[in-house]
């Protein structure tokens, strides 16, 4: 792992609130404050505090080394959110539940009432605010297919596909109407995947998969996209849009330039691990997803409502294997942000080897 660095002394330096700020994303975003100088408060579930997590993406270690303040907090309690800290410039709100399996009661009462705890928190002690930095979900617009779009922009309409999407639109909307009334200035940022280095649920899969398999294979008609965004470049974009007049009350989809099918992302990770890559015969596997959701959704719900145990799959993340997915990134080329991995092919021996020594269970 990386070596903290050392806290900032400046007296006037920006006060920078981040959430969620032990997990994967998180931690880069107080990694990159600390290199910008930010005097942190670094704000987390007291889960997140407890222990280094690889699998999880949690990070609490790294994260009290870059911080000023370390603090434990629960969203969904309102006296909880008033001990944190007031006077602040910038809140980074990361923390949410990020689960395709969680009941949408729990989704909502984490996300979006959580949502409104902090904000009317912030909105109280802290009347200077510059910028309130929301995370949103890169698959707020829906599944491509169904939207009969080619590429997703920011002007789409959100139709979102799943329980935890729609949580994660809800919270969007809500902070909106808090900029609507004038009481923040906000600036709200869909990320599509993300990856990199501590990477916990979701990418992980991706990168781990291969680094398992004697031969890496897969069919050759999955030719459907990949977006991916770095998680450095997730970081770096939000912390630069935060002073941006032009990001005021916008949205901003998190994609970088790589234009990557399944099938040359798995060729790209066998090339690099060193493996045999084969291309199997087609196989019908979005008619196949589609005849299998139903029956997957069933056991899914059979399992979590009824049975009240960790479903063995998650139909709404099998979904996506089914769609070709791209993303526009025009608005924030314009707004002047430039990445540092525009194309995701610089990065994947990073991550992989990554996942190799430090990322292992």
């Amino acid at each position: 792992m990386a070596t903290p660095r050392k806290k900032s002394t400046k007296q006037a330096a920006p006060r920078s609130l981040v959430t969620g700020a032990c997990g994967f994303i998180g931690s880069h975003v107080v990694e990159q404050l600390r290199a910008a100088g930010h005097y942190i408060i670094a704000a987390d579930h007291p889960s997140g505090w407890e222990k280094d997590d690889v699998v999880a993406g949690r990070y609490p270690t790294l994260v009290r080394g870059w911080a000023d303040e370390a603090l434990e907090f629960d969203l969904t309690d309102p006296r909880s959110v008033d001990t944190l800290p007031g006077n602040l410039d910038y809140v980074f709100h990361l923390a949410a539940i990020f689960s395709y399996s969680a009941p949408l009661e729990a989704l909502r009462k984490v996300n979006v009432e959580g949502t409104r705890n902090l904000a009317e928190h912030a909105i109280k002690t802290s009347p200077n605010l510059k910028r309130w930095m929301q995370w949103g979900a890169g698959g707020v617009y829906g599944a491509p297919s169904e939207r009969k779009v080619e590429t997703f922009d920011e002007e789409l309409a959100p139709q979102p596909g799943n329980d935890y999407i729609r949580s994660k639109w809800e919270q969007e909307f809500l902070i909106m109407e808090y900029g609507k009334q004038g009481l923040l200035e906000f600036t709200i940022l869909r990320p599509t995947t993300v990856y990199g280095p501590r990477g916990g649920y979701g990418a992980r899969q991706m990168f781990t998969a291969p680094i398992d398999m004697p031969v890496v294979v897969i069919p050759s008609n999955f030719t459907g996209r990949i977006p991916f965004i770095h998680v450095e470049d997730v970081a770096g974009a939000a912390i630069y849009l935060a002073g941006q007049k032009c990001a005021v009350n916008e949205v901003f989809n998190l994609n970088d330039d790589t234009i990557m099918t399944n099938v040359e992302f798995m060729q790209a990770l066998a090339r690099i691990l060193g493996k045999p890559f084969f291309k199997l015969p087609p196989v019908p596997y979005k008619q196949l997803i589609s005849g299998l959701l139903p029956v997957l959704w069933g056991v899914f719900h059979l399992t979590r409502d009824v049975l009240h145990v960790k479903p063995p799959v998650e139909p709404a993340m099998i979904a996506y294997l089914k769609e070709d997915w791209s993303y526009a990134n025009e608005k924030l080329h314009k707004a002047g942000y430039r990445f540092k991995y525009p194309d995701a092919r610089l990065a994947f021996e990073s991550t992989l080897r990554w996942y190799q020594t430090e990322g292992r269970v």
